[in-house]
């Protein structure tokens, strides 16, 4: 969410509140466009949010102590709803009193569902990686604010997240399917973040973008088919790195084919893109270091938006799926939750006969001493905790996966 009315730059004299976000369910960090003083940042009396009560109030930044432009409040649980901060007191570094044009903003309170995610793995670029915070800023990057909201979302369930970023600054989609794309394959993961496009939009085709970007996501789903997919488009800034960039198509462009495609795959996109639209610069100077990367702000405003995203994941059933297979073998898998429970285990039905019982991190199940040629149907079955009783419940069996085996060519 961003401070209403839109903020204006250059800024003017007085200290501005920018932007609030709810990072989990007791915390909501505020960004001033310059450093906030140490002792009125820590007053609880100079913050209010009607209908939620501030139960603490400190300062919080960068490396540098000049830079430290963030207010952190612990709050009392919040809920799935709007709220408004409204500022008073606070004052600059420096001496600069708060601007009463700018001193309020809305946020959504930390939704209080839940996910259930066992391994995430994250591809991108510099965005993806975190530059710059995660040398300045620690904790404060895309995928760490990203993270932290899917940890705060599980702790209720006993779920630990796994979670890799294998995002390299100035990868293009192009080194992402060289690089990256075999080793999330390899470690089959149940939650997978695409950040990609800003340095592709500084020099390739944008028909060849959209072929990559394309063979990432039929690889992903039939590779990895029991991941759950999420995208990110780009942001205005690219142009201030690239602004002969885009293969002769306007950065919206770019951004309208990112969610294109994801509407095709039925993956979720995460908006980068119009939140910045409120900075009137492209990427808007309070939200980039250089012009191009986002700040600790600005990755908080992209992290807003993919909460929004985390928020809506669907839950899926469980479904059997054949990822590989052999002359007489397919290794089957199954995605990882049944309605809102995470599975424990699954049990796999072939042709009618119970064949395997065995633990999410066994996946796949490779089954052997298969005849090509015959017709064969698959079931799968999650075995999920029963908050309530404190033990393990089945689910109901999934569709039915029929498959065959081609048979080999006859002999000459």
């Amino acid at each position: 969410a961003t401070t209403p009315p839109a903020p204006h730059f250059p800024a003017g004299g007085g200290l501005e509140l920018h932007l609030a976000s709810a990072i989990d369910r007791h915390t909501v960090v505020l960004h001033f466009d310059r450093a906030i003083s140490v002792r009125s940042a820590g007053k609880v009396e100079n913050y209010s949010i009607p209908g939620l009560e501030i139960l603490d109030a400190r300062r919080e930044g960068p490396i540098a102590w000049s830079s430290a432009t963030r207010a952190v409040l612990t709050v009392a649980p919040m809920a799935d709803t709007l709220y408004e901060v409204t500022v008073s007191g606070v004052h600059g570094q420096f001496g600069a009193d708060l601007d009463p044009q700018y001193n309020s903003a809305e946020f959504r309170g930390f939704d209080s569902g839940t996910t259930r995610y066992n391994k995430l793995r994250f591809m991108g670029d510099s965005v993806g990686w975190g530059l710059w915070p995660i040398i300045t800023d620690p904790g404060y990057t895309l995928y760490h604010l990203l993270v932290h909201g899917l940890r705060a979302r599980q702790e209720e369930t006993g779920i630990k997240l796994h979670a890799r970023n294998l995002s390299v600054p100035g990868y293009t989609s192009d080194d992402l399917i060289e690089n990256v794309l075999d080793e999330v394959v390899t470690t089959q993961p149940d939650l997978v973040i695409v950040e990609i496009g800003g340095n592709d939009f500084g020099g390739m085709a944008f028909d060849h973008f959209e072929e990559n970007l394309r063979f990432i996501y039929d690889v992903l789903k039939s590779e990895v088919p029991q991941a759950q997919i999420v995208g990110t488009d780009i942001y205005t800034a690219v142009l201030n790195a690239y602004p002969d960039g885009g293969d002769g198509h306007t950065v919206k462009e770019w951004v309208d084919l990112i969610r294109e495609i994801g509407a095709d795959y039925e993956i979720p996109i995460v908006d980068a893109y119009d939140p910045f639209l409120d900075y009137p610069e492209p990427g808007g100077w309070f939200l980039s270091f250089d012009g191009l990367h986002p700040n600790s702000a600005g990755h908080a405003l992209a992290a807003a938006s993919g909460y929004e995203v985390i928020r809506r994941l669907p839950h899926r059933p469980a479904t059997p799926r054949i990822l590989r297979s052999g002359s007489h073998w397919v290794d089957a898998v199954s995605n990882v939750w049944e309605g809102d429970r995470w599975t424990e285990y699954f049990r796999f039905e072939l042709d009618g006969e119970i064949i395997a019982e065995i633990p999410v991190d066994a996946l796949p199940l490779r089954i052997t001493d298969l005849d090509p040629g015959i017709d064969y149907e698959l079931r799968v079955q999650s075995i999920v905790p029963d908050s309530d009783a404190g033990s393990l419940i089945a689910s109901g069996w999934s569709e039915v996966l029929p498959f065959h085996l081609e048979s080999p060519p006859p002999e000459e």
